[in-house]
């Protein structure tokens, strides 16, 4: 069985495949309900999101954190526009590539060693105010959901000479930090 946690560009015809679909409205107010927002915020989330599942959990997790939806000031069409709306801040594109780079998991540490000080402060501070984002055990980080990825592979800006050379330098100095995983 399958299922798919976005809308899947064309049907496929099997009984093994289930696709969430948007929820109506009634259906997105008993989501949110368990976070015990007041009304008006699960209107607004509704409002934005039009029940679009995975963007109704993200604007849900952002309200949670900062008790503020300011940002979004119109409806979220897709989950690309919401990806863009939260990185329309440049700093941020070429640091994010850095989960491109790996695919498993990044430690935390990591971060300050395979990115310029400016960039691994700017994706440390992204990372603390959009966590939902991310799935974190112990200190090690990866993309909390494959649009994301996607996303950010679409994007990319990524530059792997720095990266790749903290790695290089890691195995020539038989530290060997990274091989697993690099």
């Amino acid at each position: 069985t399958l299922i798919f946690s976005r809308p899947f560009p064309e049907i496929i015809e099997n009984d093994n495949v289930f696709s969430i679909e948007i929820w109506n409205k009634k259906d997105t107010i008993k989501y949110l309900e368990r976070y015990g927002f007041e009304r008006e915020v699960n209107e607004k989330i509704y409002d934005l999101t039009n029940g679009y599942p995975i963007i109704t959990y993200y604007l849900a997790e952002h309200y949670k954190k900062h008790k503020d939806l300011s940002r979004y000031s119109s409806k979220i069409e897709s989950i690309n526009g919401y990806y863009k709306t939260i990185l329309n801040d440049i700093r941020l594109k070429k640091p994010l590539d850095l989960f491109l780079f790996c695919n498993s998991y990044i430690l935390e540490s990591e971060i300050k060693e395979l990115l310029h000080q400016n960039d691994s402060e700017n994706l440390l501070e992204f990372i603390e105010t959009y966590p939902f984002l991310f799935s974190k055990e112990l200190n090690r980080l990866h993309l909390f959901h494959d649009s994301f990825f996607t996303y950010l592979l679409e994007e990319s800006q990524m530059d792997y000479e720095y990266p790749l050379e903290k790695v290089k330098e890691s195995i020539l100095s038989k530290n060997i930090n990274f091989l697993s995983r690099f």
